[in-house]
């Protein structure tokens, strides 16, 4: 792992994936979290979440339920699904249910009315096929995810797609993460790769099946404009 700080340079995101990086095989291999380790704010506090997660530790919900009701202007609502798997995994369903009740289908995100529907439809198998904190390459890829979406949020499409990979090969189980990088060719007018991810959803998740019909028609419309240029 030491070795990997050398092609970093002053590359403050590519510092932060590797110190946290380097947490992680902490974690994995003594099983507990490090005295000593550099914060990095919100990124840090996230990562800490799962591996409280992973080693099974009694203040994982407390560090869940700080983060979900986080009233900074950073929009955390993507970590609710990951609580609600992780109440689901501990079989305190009446409280993932709680968390699902709240939630307003106009205003939540996919990944966050998906989780809804299959607990109104009590298909609560669903959430352990795709992820769990107890797996250490889905708690890895969700890092890479993190990453991933940063780069998208500030429009380098080709860095964001270089981590989503990383997170995909990680955990191809979570095809919702592909998503992202279905967004992110599209904004890229890459239409045609667009469509090529769209294909990962089918009619059994209906949140990310109306994402894809919605995508492949604007889609379609741009690409018709573009060729009339």
């Amino acid at each position: 792992m030491q070795k990997s700080y050398e092609f970093i340079n002053n590359d403050r995101i590519a510092l932060i994936i590797a110190e946290t990086l380097n947490q992680y095989l902490y974690v994995f291999e003594e099983n507990k979290i490090p005295n000593m380790k550099k914060k990095f704010g919100n990124f840090s506090f996230i990562n800490e979440v799962f591996q409280k997660c992973y080693l099974d530790d009694e203040n994982t919900k407390t560090y869940f339920d700080k983060i979900v009701n986080n009233e900074n202007d950073e929009d955390y609502s993507r970590y609710k699904f990951f609580y609600i798997n992780y109440l689901i995994e501990n079989k305190k369903y009446d409280k993932a249910k709680e968390i699902t009740d709240n939630l307003d289908y106009l205003d939540a995100s996919l990944l966050n009315s998906q989780g809804k529907k299959w607990i109104e439809d009590q298909k609560l198998n669903e959430f352990k096929k795709i992820f769990s904190c107890r797996n250490s390459n889905d708690i890895v890829s969700e890092l890479f995810f993190l990453v991933a979406n940063l780069y998208s949020s500030q429009g380098n499409y080709e860095q964001s797609n270089f981590y989503l990979n990383i997170s995909h090969y990680l955990n191809p189980k979570f095809l919702f993460n592909l998503s992202l990088l279905a967004e992110n060719y599209y904004f890229n007018e890459d239409y045609s790769n667009t469509t090529k991810i769209l294909k990962s959803f089918n009619e059994k998740a209906e949140f990310y099946y109306w994402f894809k019909l919605k995508k492949k028609h604007k889609s379609f419309q741009s690409n018709k404009m573009l060729m009339h240029l």
